[in-house]
């Protein structure tokens, strides 16, 4: 975020504005993305170690993004789809390798 800050203030509130038009797409797309990896990771978890981690530090990055994201924009964006992501991200607490990510990410909801 600290990069984000050094930008110039007229692109800075492009950006912005260009991320909050789009931020729908964006929750979208992570959320397939987190659901679709998460899946990955469970399916390799016995049968291939390597893949197995390889899922779950992509289902991590994902977790960072949402966790920087959910805390600035709208709740909407986080409830949309009867808040199927946050149904997501508790179900999450139950898997060691993510549960910290997942709780941060929770964290920054409320």
């Amino acid at each position: 975020m600290a990069i984000f800050q050094t930008v110039d203030p007229t692109r800075r509130r492009d950006l912005y504005q260009a991320l909050t038009a789009n931020m729908s797409d964006i929750f979208e797309f992570l959320s397939r993305l987190l659901i679709a990896e998460v899946n990955l990771y469970q399916e390799h978890l016995k049968a291939n170690a390597n893949e197995a981690e390889h899922h779950c530090r992509l289902s991590q990055s994902v977790l960072a993004v949402l966790q920087v994201l959910v805390d600035w924009v709208p709740i909407a964006h986080v409830m949309a789809h009867n808040g199927q992501l946050l149904v997501h991200l508790c179900s999450l607490l139950s898997e060691e390798n993510l549960r910290l990510a997942a709780a941060e990410c929770l964290l920054q909801v409320l």
